[in-house]
């Protein structure tokens, strides 16, 4: 079922038909222009300095052991790549038979 926009018989119903278009356009561009001032031009609020600040200094071990264990060691060997065969269809394929 499709939408269709019922066509205007008068003069009168004409001038009204573009009246109400007008207002929609402007409508839909009302808000589309709100929409951007609020997601891109607006300033952001800012936080409170005690939620930026750590509370202290904390330092950070990472054990690398793990990346030695089975499962890692197949990753480092190479692969042997796969060999191309060397005669493969026709010299000009797009040529008739």
């Amino acid at each position: 079922m499709a939408f269709s926009i019922p066509k205007p018989k008068t003069l009168v119903q004409q001038r009204q038909m573009q009246r109400l278009l007008a207002l929609l356009l402007f409508g839909v561009l009302g808000v589309t222009a709100f929409v951007l001032y609020q997601g891109l031009f607006k300033p952001l609020p800012e936080a409170p300095a005690s939620s930026l600040a750590p509370s202290g200094t904390r330092s950070v071990d990472i054990d690398f052991e793990f990346l030695k264990s089975n499962p890692f060691e197949k990753f480092s060997e190479p692969v042997a790549e796969p060999a191309i065969p060397q005669n493969l269809g026709r010299q000009n394929p797009f040529l008739p038979l």
